[in-house]
């Protein structure tokens, strides 16, 4: 499947159309190792825009099984629980 994959987005011509494939290439395989990542960024834009802005790379994130806030009179970072808004 990988290879098949990587073969086809070396013959796609257009950039935006071979970032987009090779970002969906990613996240699926590292989805089935168990992590759910997102394009952001710059990358996040160009694909946001049909191309209007090009970045010229691919930024990936992790997603985080919570949601987390900055505490401020601390400065750290922790989970929000439910309830804590």
């Amino acid at each position: 499947m990988i290879q098949e994959a990587l073969t086809d987005i070396q013959s796609t011509p257009d950039l935006l159309e071979k970032a987009m494939k090779l970002s969906g290439l990613v996240t699926t395989v590292f989805k089935e190792a168990g992590w759910d990542l997102v394009v952001v960024g710059g990358s996040a834009v160009e694909f946001y825009t049909e191309g209007a802005y090009m970045s010229g790379d691919v930024d990936f994130c992790r997603r985080t099984p919570g949601r987390f806030a900055l505490i401020s009179n601390t400065g750290r970072i922790s989970p929000i629980q439910e309830g804590d808004f």
